[in-house]
């Protein structure tokens, strides 16, 4: 998708020169090997492994990050000696005692960690979703993770342990864990990261209620419906715009519903806005973006020209968020009170905000919440559809068929008759557990130390839903890789009744959390794809350029926290005469009887 990503304040992305005396700032020794001591150093926007030799230095890997260092000095010898020692006694003691680094003996087995440094070493900075579900398959469906002092558990299999642990153990297992970052950014408010449970619970509480299934199905799937007519008729004109379509599409959807606000075109500014505070946070959370602090505390010392300015950076994105989200509830607020667009989230909330006790800033920090995630992630699921039709024409042509037997030219698909449309819905339902848009999902903290079947795990271990390792497993979805919406067809359920269902097995995917952390927009994300998909199957023929080989691997994605496809070219074919002018008449009675009850935002 393409992006238009203004530069942040200059202390925020100026690289720091690598003065010699700070080479190394952190030291962490890793072990001894032939003579060699090989160490992990942590730099400003990375880590890299370098090897010491006769007391001299040179760099030999620096991961995916742009810093080229390479140099071999023998004026270092006498710097080194005091090093090479500390790091052997370290290396030694780490054997017998149970120093940061070492994992219980109970614990759920996991690559074997080093010393201090535990298993960070062994991780990747990119792909590591995929390295994850390597680890599951190789040790099992619980695996743990030594990061530093800090331990991490990796829940796998076939899904039947995010039913025991996560939901029926919801009570220990639904913390965030520690994440300072997030509390430079949002001041401990925002709920993706929210430790305070009675905050988190009183923000989620508004969210559900505002975006519960009923009240979606019947009372905002007119504003999805409405959308999707604009999508078609994008698509028609700009199809070489068709990733940048979605996001629209699912940003004015969401804006409509929290602010009373749409987004008639790609280029508003609330459409950018939105997306460059996406990046920005991802971005922060990408490995290797910012130094270790919760696994090592004392780097929160180094100054900040040693750790890249990250601090400046949350403080920054902080800022941005405070500034957007304020604007927008601002504009909520004000259509509410004057008799506009009465139902959006952000006047509900100041209005009752007496009764539920949240601040101004959480209030508007829980609608930033839902825009954060029913924008990017929902927009990448559409376009990851769309590039698996393209690659598989039959089974567009399967659709047609099951369209055409409901609908004429003359008429649109309605979600009302999403459950006679078995096909499309299995499409949907197979997009997300083929492709999930948050692979590793959103970790959990447990809150006491706690057992399962001999597994020793301990308070304050983050958990993670290995979401691609479950939905990877070929004794859960034979053949996993293969786009095959069949295996979804006998699949009724909604998503959001999938989710709480007791069987695990019952469960369509995983891709929306577990527990009492679980995704509460999950109905309105299902009906955005639904309502879009089988939209665009009625009114389009979808395929690829002419000689264009179409990709559908994981290369062709990108993204380590949020996974979307990368661009590709799309060849848009109306089906029908008849249906382009079905598309202008629908959009013309979108424009007079609900666009026009919606506001703007002009971004002043």
């Amino acid at each position: 998708m393409a992006r238009r990503i203004r530069e942040a304040p200059r202390v925020c992305t100026k690289r720091p020169r690598m003065h010699r005396s700070n080479h190394l700032s952190a030291r962490i020794i890793e072990g001894l090997q032939s003579g060699y001591i090989k160490l992990v150093i942590w730099y400003p926007l990375g880590y890299t492994l370098i090897h010491l030799k006769d007391y001299s230095i040179r760099a030999v890997d620096i991961n995916y990050y742009d810093i080229v260092m390479s140099e071999t000095t023998e004026n270092y010898s006498a710097r080194f000696v005091g090093l090479l020692a500390v790091g052997t006694v370290a290396v030694i003691l780490g054997r017998y005692w149970n120093w940061p680094g070492s994992r219980h003996k109970d614990m759920p087995p996991g690559p074997k960690p080093l010393p201090l440094l535990g298993n960070f070493s062994q991780l990747k900075l990119v792909d590591t979703f995929d390295q994850f579900r390597e680890l599951n398959e190789k040790h099992g469906p619980l695996v743990t993770l030594k990061l530093g002092s800090r331990n991490a558990v990796l829940i796998g299999g076939d899904g039947i342990l995010v039913r025991e642990l996560l939901d029926k153990r919801g009570a220990i297992y639904s913390n965030r864990p520690v994440e300072i970052a997030s509390k430079l950014i949002g001041r401990g408010d925002h709920g993706l990261f929210q430790q305070d449970i009675d905050k988190w619970r009183a923000g989620r509480k508004q969210i559900v209620q505002h975006y519960n299934p009923r009240t979606i199905k019947s009372g905002y799937v007119r504003i999805q419906e409405a959308e999707s007519v604009q999508l078609l008729r994008d698509f028609l004109r700009e199809p070489r715009k068709h990733m940048e379509h979605c996001m629209r599409y699912t940003t004015s959807v969401v804006m409509s519903l929290n602010f009373g606000i749409r987004c008639p075109r790609y280029d508003d500014p609330a459409v950018h806005e939105i997306e460059e505070i996406i990046d920005l946070l991802t971005g922060l959370q990408q490995p290797g973006s910012k130094p270790p602090v919760e696994q090592f505390p004392w780097l929160w010392y180094l100054p900040e020209f040693m750790t890249g300015y990250w601090k400046t950076k949350a403080e920054y994105i902080g800022g941005r968020l405070d500034k957007f989200y304020g604007a927008l509830a601002q504009i909520g607020w004000e259509r509410g009170v004057n008799g506009h667009n009465t139902d959006n989230f952000a006047y509900k909330l100041r209005l009752n905000e007496k009764v539920h006790g949240l601040t101004w800033h959480q209030q508007i920090l829980a609608c930033g919440l839902t825009l954060e995630a029913g924008t990017d992630i929902v927009a990448g699921v559409i376009s990851a559809c769309t590039l698996a039709l393209i690659h598989d024409p039959e089974i567009q042509r399967r659709a047609w068929e099951e369209i055409d037997g409901l609908y004429d030219e003359y008429t649109l698909p309605k979600w009302e008759d999403e459950q006679k449309m078995p096909l499309v819905r299995a499409i949907v339902k197979e997009t997300i557990r083929w492709r999930p848009p948050v692979p590793l999902g959103v970790p959990h903290l447990l809150e006491q130390d706690d057992w399962y079947e001999g597994h020793f795990i301990p308070k304050h271990t983050t958990l993670i839903c290995n979401v691609w390792a479950i939905h990877s497993n070929p004794e859960r979805y034979e053949n996993p890789d293969l786009f095959n919406p069949d295996r979804f067809i006998g699949h009724k359920l909604s998503m959001s009744q999938s989710m709480v269902q007791s069987d695990p097995f019952k469960r369509d995917h995983f891709a929306f959390g577990a527990g009492r952390r679980s995704c509460p927009g999950v109905q309105i994300a299902e009906q955005d794809v639904f309502i879009a998909v089988s939209r665009l199957l009625w009114a389009f023929e979808l395929s690829a350029p002419p000689g264009v080989q179409v990709d559908v691997s994981q290369k062709a994605f990108i993204g380590s926290i949020v996974r979307r496809p990368k661009e590709f070219p799309l060849v848009v074919k109306p089906r029908s005469e008849q249906r382009v002018v079905t598309i202008e008449r629908e959009l013309a009675l979108a424009e007079d009887n609900m666009f026009s009850s919606y506001g703007l935002y002009t971004g002043e």
